[in-house]
């Protein structure tokens, strides 16, 4: 587990794609820090993040907070469960067109659909019994209401395929990090004040006994993409915070802080 300090603690399993540059059409060669491009193959919205050098990882005083914020929820957090992003240490970063939001399953739908659901690494790409995408009549589509929800149940493989069909690929750990959290590396894409209505998470909503009764995001599960712009970083990417997890092609599961669901 990775940039904890991005609402860490209240997590259970979910995966989602989100994929950065080597466009199959290449975004415009003179786009500017900030700009929007539409990627053509799946619609959707991607961001130019600036080359940059930031801190990455969490010192002490992070990890402490971390471990405060977790015991907030549970009774039995241990230091040892954050440790894992010491050191902090600088890292350079050249710029990269990045994914605004989650994969959809309406887009991983229509993936599967061209390129259906194939076994890699001794699993399908995406787990049709625990996902929110299903088949009918031979065709991908997803679930009532889920239409604008972020894909989960998706392997790494599964994620990297994506990446690799809209022409891109996976970010890498340290380029997730840095659209996450800039360089002033706030504590959460916002700022450093935690903000239950600037997320999505496990809240009066939800029915696990470490819920959050105070704060009501409108949903039980996952919530569409998009659907908390004040929880936008400095980026302009959102949902780094809160919903559901990511992968990043270091082969690792990166959080997207506050997840709240998973049969994985």
């Amino acid at each position: 587990m990775r940039t904890l300090t991005l609402g860490v603690a209240i997590i259970l399993l979910l995966i989602v794609v989100g994929c950065t540059t080597e466009q199959r059409e290449l975004p415009p060669l003179e786009a500017l820090p900030g700009d929007i491009w539409i990627r053509p193959i799946d619609g959707m919205e991607m961001a130019l993040v600036p080359a940059g050098q930031f801190a990455m990882g969490s010192g002490p005083e992070e990890l402490e907070y971390a471990l405060d914020l977790c015991t907030a929820y549970y009774d039995d957090c241990e230091l040892e469960w954050f440790e894992d992003e010491s050191p902090r240490h600088t890292v350079s970063v050249d710029s990269f067109w990045m994914d605004r939001t989650e994969i959809t399953n309406q887009q991983f739908a229509a993936f599967l659909n061209q390129m259906s659901n194939r076994r890699e690494g001794g699993m399908l790409w995406l787990d049709e019994e625990h996902g929110q995408i299903e088949q009918i009549d031979g065709t991908y589509q997803p679930q009532s209401g889920y239409g604008d929800h972020p894909v989960v149940e998706v392997t790494w493989y599964g994620a990297s395929a994506y990446c690799r069909w809209v022409g891109g690929r996976l970010p890498t750990e340290a380029e997730w990090e840095y659209a996450a959290r800039g360089e002033e590396r706030t504590l959460f894409p916002w700022g450093d004040q935690f903000d239950g209505k600037r997320l999505n998470s496990c809240d009066v909503n939800c029915e696990l006994e470490w819920a959050d009764k105070v704060v009501d995001d409108g949903y039980p599960r996952t919530a569409p993409v998009g659907n908390y712009p004040e929880g936008e970083s400095w980026s302009g990417i959102q949902d780094m915070a809160g919903n559901v997890y990511e992968w990043v092609s270091d082969l690792c599961v990166k959080l997207k802080g506050v997840a709240f669901w998973s049969t994985i």
